[in-house]
């Protein structure tokens, strides 16, 4: 008897360790390697945000002080503000300096004030007014003097400053207009460009959207500009740091938090870890018993395990929605495995896109398709992003077409405002469900032929994220607006698409320039451009081909573009001729440098000028575009509109 309980003893006791070691270690794998998983790839996909933010605020900036710095050669090289211009019977007026200011504000949009700033007199001019030296410096613009000793040196300098009495604050640019031996030469204190930019300014491009944390402009290691004033210490302990260096100096920051970054890992963590205690509790009062249902806990473990690689399969979900609006796809091919392995239910039996405007009307509408969770077994809805203002879903379901329309037609009754394609058995026809779709909600909220304004705000939105995908749709929807509208309409909407993404639009002036064309004409050069697109690749840094470039500085290149821009025959092929190096070579090179294409630079020239002789001149409209090279008033009044809104004769009518 004795022997008996010692061996049932010895068995029970062989049995509780047992139970809690195979418990246990399975638990414990799961539970830290999904923080992991979850933790590396919310970091993955952060800092992927992260650095395209800041490639995009990087492109603008560089953008911005490639303008500032061409209105700083004006000035150097202007006789507005030459030494000799002062003293007496000088030929310019305060007024002209004034006037040049303004005219030069009137081109910087990002810029708050521009300033001359002449030591000689102790004055400084602006577009409003004169200031003596120290009214300016005590309310206008505070600023450390050491800006100006540095930028005398230098030649530019940026800071801090606080202007209007302290009650804004932002960052101030110093440019030396002299260089050191013409002020020891004429005995002058210098003249100085003062570029002031304000902290609103600063927060309506480099504001942080969509990921929590920080951006930061430095110059020298200075920061000039912190999107929050609640964070004085960058330590790497605390964020996920990325970086550019950006012109002249300049160095974008941005900063993710690590708390936040790691914040989904960790609640997962903690679920697992009481998930694990409750678990060990009920074990222990099973393992008491010593009975057969010590089995159920396996088939537990087993079972959260199946929802563990569930759940980490949704996560992977969202790549294959454009996919299925792009590519063809049928049942046991690739992109269906693909779908069904990231819980993309594409093998339910209806299917629909569903579109329909953020608006209070739609409030239930919408709580009703994000109701539907991946993991119902009936149901699913997915939310795919591509235009702004408009919610569009892709819906998978277990329910019958009437089930699914009686439900719908309760929404539309109770004022819900939505288009939708047909509600069909086979995922192969989901592309044909959504071209349906989008064909309908234009015509709901818009007219054949009206500019795609909706569509170009989503595509500049995607280039900037890099979502070809998303691109591609947007690219295809843009093209069958194009198919459908009057000329002009096509040629804005070709001349803007091609435009935002680097594209050569030589093509567009000179089908205008003929007059007569079609809009299959359009449409086949826009055809011929996207092609381009698929086909271009990258130029390889380093290169021989380079090298004709590279023997001149972006200064040259500029100077040449300003000197030979309305030459007969004026081209980039004529241009890379110039520099001994080949248009693809070329046009890198600049935009590499400037951030816009040669032919989008040259349009802004020409636009200036067009202005320029609009106001000072009593030309005739068809004679200035004549001058500009423009080959038909037609051609120029459609340009004009496009960048200003309105056509030259209103612009000269409105001054």
């Amino acid at each position: 008897m004795k022997n008996r309980v010692n061996s049932k003893r010895e068995n029970y006791l062989s049995f509780i360790i047992n139970y809690h070691i195979i418990l246990l270690i399975p638990m414990l794998i799961v539970a830290f390697s999904t923080f992991f998983v979850v933790r590396q790839h919310n970091l993955e996909r952060v800092m992927t945000e992260v650095e395209l933010k800041t490639e995009s605020q990087s492109k603008y900036w560089d953008q911005e002080m490639s303008v500032i710095l061409l209105q700083y050669n004006d000035c150097r090289y202007s006789k507005v503000y030459s030494p000799a211009s002062y003293g007496l019977g000088f030929p310019v007026t305060y007024l002209d300096i004034m006037q040049d200011l303004r005219n030069k504000e009137g081109a910087l949009p990002f810029v708050d004030k521009l300033y001359f700033y002449n030591m000689d007199e102790q004055k400084i001019f602006s577009s409003e007014g004169t200031y003596e030296e120290d009214i300016f410096f005590a309310g206008r613009c505070r600023m450390d003097n050491k800006i100006l000793d540095e930028a005398k040196e230098r030649g530019m300098a940026a800071g801090r400053a606080s202007f209007y009495a302290g009650t804004r604050d932002g960052m101030v640019i110093a440019f030396n207009l002299r260089s050191k031996l013409e002020m020891e030469r004429t005995g002058s204190k210098g003249q100085y460009l003062l570029v002031t930019v304000s902290r609103e300014k600063l927060m309506e491009q480099f504001a942080p959207r969509g990921v929590e944390g920080i951006t930061a402009i430095t110059w020298q290691d200075e920061v000039l500009y912190q999107s929050t004033d609640k964070i004085a210490d960058w330590s790497e302990d605390d964020y996920e740091i990325y970086r550019q260096d950006v012109a002249n100096g300049f160095t974008i920051w941005n900063l993710a938090s690590k708390k936040e970054i790691i914040s989904d890992s960790v609640r997962y963590l903690k679920s697992y870890v009481l998930w694990i205690g409750v678990s060990l509790a009920v074990g222990i009062v099973l393992a008491l018993f010593y009975s057969r249902k010590r089995y159920v806990i396996f088939q537990d473990i087993v079972g959260h395990s199946a929802a563990l690689e569930d759940e980490k399969n949704a996560l992977q979900a969202e790549s294959c929605l454009y996919e299925l609006l792009t590519l063809d796809i049928q049942k046991g091919d690739e992109l269906w495995e693909k779908c069904l392995a990231s819980g993309v239910h594409v093998d339910r039996k209806s299917q629909y896109i569903i579109l329909f405007p953020k608006s209070a009307c739609n409030e239930d509408l919408k709580d009703y398709f994000v109701a539907m969770k991946r993991e119902d077994g009936f149901s699913s809805a997915y939310k795919i992003n591509l235009f702004g203002d408009i919610y569009m879903w892709l819906v998978l379901s277990c329910e019958e077409k009437e089930s699914i329309e009686k439900k719908l037609d309760a929404f539309a009754e109770a004022g819900a405002r939505f288009e939708r394609g047909a509600i069909i058995s086979d995922i192969g026809k989901i592309k044909e469900s959504y071209e349906m779709t989008i064909r309908k909600i234009k015509r709901t909220y818009s007219s054949v032929g009206d500019y795609p304004r909706m569509e170009m705000e989503a595509l500049k939105d995607a280039v900037a994220l890099g979502e070809e995908s998303r691109v591609d749709i947007i690219l295809r929807e843009i093209r069958e607006i194009i198919s459908e509208s009057e000329e002009v309409t096509a040629i804005l909407a070709s001349f803007e698409t091609l435009y935002m993404l680097g594209l050569d639009s030589r093509k567009f002036y000179a089908l205008v320039r003929n007059r007569s064309f079609s809009r299959q004409d359009v449409l086949n050069i826009f055809d011929m451009a996207l092609e381009e697109r698929r086909h271009r690749t990258a130029p390889k840094e380093g290169t021989e081909a380079e090298a004709g470039c590279r023997k001149r500085s972006i200064t040259d290149v500029l100077a040449y573009l300003h000197e030979h821009y309305l030459d007969p025959g004026f081209s980039a092929k004529y241009m890379a001729a110039s520099f001994d190096t080949s248009v693809s070579n070329l046009s890198h090179f600049f935009k590499k440098n400037m951030g816009v294409s040669i032919s989008a630079y040259v349009d802004q020239i020409k636009l200036e000028k067009a202005k320029q002789l609009l106001r000072d001149s009593d030309l005739k409209v068809g004679e200035i575009a004549e001058l500009l090279q423009y080959g038909s008033s037609t051609g120029f009044a459609v340009m004009f509109k496009k960048y200003e809104g309105m056509t030259p004769k209103e612009y000269r009518e409105n001054l």
